[in-house]
């Protein structure tokens, strides 16, 4: 057989044979550490450059916990959405900074840090994406094998075959470089949505908290007028609900904190008058 076919063949053989993990063949129960271990390694055993070569390990997964780019396991066990970053985290540590990873999957693991409307559904997003891949893998194939034959016409595979691969390996760079250099625009914009969005909300929770304070404040400031006026406890009980009515709307605080709040608050203002009231 010609060498030229049997070495294309071997291209076009090595980007059919990649593993990827359809999202129906995700467990639905929570997997322990060696469970999960054992399924990425099952799964995308045939992505191994060599047999040497590590799919998963539990110190790649302690370490990306570590670096916030995973969750915390439950109880030692992981869930599907576990396992669905775990996968993004495999494909683009390849050609992706951890610190990149880190902040792509930042609103995955804290709200927080997200300004989107549809919510983050990460089992969609993989489902979509999964989908993707099935429908336009021909035309990366296509792409690949159409290399190969402008480093073909440029130099001949069998008699100047280490001149063909340079040429081939350096067309292919390009085309990873400039999606690369696409994909560090895209996250660099990204890391400044995240961080203005995790300012506002620090703020939002600062500014509620102000306001608590000032009206705390308020409150205790009329309750020592009528501390000092001789109201008794149950007064003063009557006279803050009348005081705080307005705003008990504007509060997040549940009816039996509510309750503790105001006494605790009604001690504090009687306290505070040295035993003046009895």
């Amino acid at each position: 057989m010609n060498k030229n076919i049997t070495r294309r063949k071997k291209l076009l053989q090595i980007a059919t044979s990649l593993s990827y993990i359809d999202p129906d063949d995700i467990p639905e129960i929570d997997l322990y550490m060696d469970q999960l271990t054992t399924f990425m390694e099952d799964k995308l055993n045939a992505n191994k450059r060599s047999d040497d070569d590590k799919t998963m390990t539990k110190t790649m997964i302690n370490n990306y916990t570590k670096n916030n780019l995973l969750p915390p396991p439950d109880k030692k066990r992981y869930s599907k959405d576990h396992l669905i970053m775990l996968l993004y985290i495999y494909y683009l540590k390849n050609f992706v900074s951890i610190t990149d990873i880190q902040t792509l999957l930042a609103p995955m693991n804290n709200n927080d840090c997200y300004s989107g409307e549809s919510p983050v559904n990460i089992e969609e997003v993989y489902r979509k994406l999964f989908n993707y891949e099935i429908d336009n893998y021909n035309d990366i194939i296509k792409s690949i094998l159409s290399t190969y034959d402008k480093a073909s016409d440029m130099y001949d595979p069998e008699t100047d075959a280490y001149l063909h691969d340079m040429c081939m390996v350096s067309m292919l760079s390009v085309d990873v470089y400039v999606k690369k250099k696409c994909i560090e625009h895209l996250i660099d914009d990204m890391h400044s949505v995240q961080e203005q969005t995790l300012k506002k909300n620090e703020q939002k929770i600062k500014n509620t908290e102000k306001a608590k304070a000032a009206e705390k404040a308020g409150i205790v400031t009329v309750m020592l007028y009528y501390v000092v006026s001789g109201d008794t406890e149950e007064q003063l009980t009557d006279r803050f609900h009348a005081i705080s009515q307005e705003s008990d709307e504007n509060r997040n605080i549940a009816p039996e904190e509510e309750k503790l709040s105001e006494t605790d608050m009604i001690h504090d203002v009687i306290d505070g008058t040295d035993g003046r009231h009895g």
